[in-house]
């Protein structure tokens, strides 16, 4: 009799975990995304370019996706803002969104 209880919140333990890990790998993907697009930027100082080069090296897999990366150069410094999606594995409902900004100095 135990097993009937224990079963579904076996199962919604596991579906917890592979939730928390796809969205963990949206966020060190967009994160180490970031991370190379502002030294990319830093390096050729071409906005467009690098937001480019970010873009088409964000890994995205059929749970997230990057939604938009912003990268600018002012002030002598890199800022790179990037949106990513996270869809929700075992549920319709609308996904959320992880958000990040990077700065960096620009390299002469």
């Amino acid at each position: 009799m135990e097993f009937v209880t224990l079963i579904p919140l076996l199962l919604i333990m596991i579906l917890f975990i592979a939730q928390f890990f796809v969205a963990g790998m949206a966020v060190v993907e967009t994160e180490v995304t970031l991370r190379d697009t502002v030294r990319y930027a830093a390096e050729i100082g071409d906005e467009k370019k690098a937001k480019r080069w970010g873009l088409n090296r964000f890994d995205a897999s059929g749970y997230y996706d990057m939604e938009s990366l912003k990268v600018e150069i002012k002030d002598e410094e890199v800022i790179a803002t990037a949106r990513t999606r996270i869809e929700w594995l075992f549920t319709s409902a609308a996904p959320f969104h992880y958000r990040s900004k990077v700065k960096t100095p620009v390299i002469d």
